[in-house]
C-alpha cells in the first residue's frame, strides 16, 4: 500500500511499496494525488520508489490518462517532482517517463532523498516558499501523516 506525508508541506511525500498492488489501491492512490492538487496549494511532489517499484504497461497508460485529466490543477499548483529511485535501471526508466510525460514543471530523478530535498528546497526558494516549510519539521521527515 502507498504511504503518504505532509509534514515537510509543502513537499508532499509519496512512498511506492515494495509489494505489488492491487488495481484497486492503485486507483486510490490516483485520487490521493489528485485530491492534493485539488486543494490547490503550491506544493512539490516527492515520489519514493523502492527497489521493486515496477509499473506495468497498462499502469503506466493509466497514469497517462490520470496526468491529463489533472493538467490544468498540476500546471497551476504542482511546482515540481522529485521522484528518488534506488537503482540506476530503475532511474533510467523513470526519467526517459518523465522525458515523455513532459510536465510543464521542473522534474528529476535522484538516486536519494539528500539530492532530492536539496533540489525541492531550492525551487521553493525560487518560489518563495522555502519559508512556508513546516517549523517543527525542516528538512525532517517523519512518520506522521503516512498512510
Amino acid at each position: 500500500m502507498y504511504r503518504y506525508s505532509e509534514t515537510d508541506w509543502p513537499i508532499f511525500r509519496v512512498y511506492a511499496p515494495a509489494d505489488a498492488v492491487t488495481d484497486a489501491e492503485f486507483e486510490e492512490h490516483l485520487t490521493r494525488l489528485a485530491r492534493v492538487l485539488q486543494r490547490k496549494e503550491p506544493h512539490i511532489l516527492s515520489i519514493q520508489l523502492s527497489a521493486t517499484s515496477w509499473l506495468s504497461m497498462e499502469r503506466r497508460d493509466r497514469i497517462r490518462i490520470h496526468t491529463n485529466a489533472v493538467k490544468p490543477l498540476a500546471d497551476a499548483y504542482q511546482l515540481g517532482i522529485a521522484v528518488i529511485v534506488p537503482s540506476a535501471i530503475q532511474r533510467a526508466m523513470a526519467s526517459a517517463l518523465l522525458w515523455m510525460a513532459k510536465p510543464t514543471c521542473p522534474s528529476s530523478v535522484f538516486s536519494d532523498v539528500a539530492a532530492a530535498d536539496a533540489w525541492s528546497l531550492e525551487l521553493l526558494g525560487h518560489r518563495g516558499l522555502k519559508g512556508a516549510l513546516r517549523a517543527e519539521n525542516k528538512g525532517v521527515s517523519t512518520p506522521r501523516d503516512m498512510r
